[in-house]
């Protein structure tokens, strides 16, 4: 794999607008729903003003979990990726659109975007890992978790080798992907609203008990969809 960069994510991009899932047992090919590199590709972005030339890197999930969230289908985060892509055509943003979704209540814009290259999620955060014995860990958004120390629900899931955390506060929800590497806890990812950041930042002091006890307290999270995709 080539080096990767800890990098901002749009975490808002709707690749599947208007997709229709088959009913069961019928299931359709997650190849044939993916992004490939040289294609171009029409995304709506909620929460940032995009401008044509733009490189963005998006978060490309399968329709389920794009539409319902990753706790409601967990193990779709292992099919999820890091598409960058550059911006050809910007529609101008448009506030009060009449949309269905999680970008029912924001302004969005729609974008024409050709896509440059896609790494699963997954695999971008473990070519981040961490060399434990080094100080050197990157902090991409310096997050204040103890502004998480009372929440009203919490899940958790164990996903090819990561763990991942929604934390639910009122109409807020973070959601890490965490892995613990000898006594240390990492944050390789974490979503905040349209926000999204990968890289390698270590926990430590209020924000690691706060982690930790969110941890302990977590309801175990599984899929709630009928199988789809082949």
């Amino acid at each position: 794999m080539e080096a990767v960069t800890p990098r901002r994510i749009v975490a808002s991009a709707i690749w599947h607008r208007g997709t229709v899932l088959p009913p069961a047992p019928a299931r359709v090919r997650l190849d044939d729903l993916l992004v490939q590199a040289g294609q171009e590709r029409t995304v709506r972005v909620a929460g940032y003003d995009v401008s044509a030339e733009a490189t963005l890197h998006l978060l490309w999930c399968p329709p389920y979990s794009e539409e319902n969230g990753w706790d409601d289908q967990p193990s779709e985060i292992e099919l999820s990726q890091i598409v960058t892509g550059r911006v050809r055509r910007a529609l101008p943003r448009t506030a009060g659109a009449e949309v269905t979704g999680r970008l029912s209540d924001t302004v969005d814009v729609q974008c024409a975007v050709t896509i440059q290259e896609r790494i699963s999620l997954l695999d971008y955060a473990e070519a981040l890992s961490p060399v434990i014995d080094s100080a050197a860990v990157w902090t991409p958004t310096g997050m204040k978790y103890e502004h998480w120390r009372q929440v009203g629900w919490c899940g958790a899931a164990d996903i090819g080798g990561f763990t991942y955390l929604s934390m639910l506060a009122g109409e807020a929800n973070l959601e890490l992907i965490l892995k613990r590497y000898r006594n240390v806890l990492v944050v390789h990812y974490e979503q905040l609203w349209q926000d999204g950041a990968i890289g390698c930042w270590e926990l430590r002091g209020a924000a690691l008990e706060i982690v930790e006890q969110h941890l302990s307290d977590a309801v175990e999270l599984s899929d709630r969809a009928t199988p789809y995709l082949e």
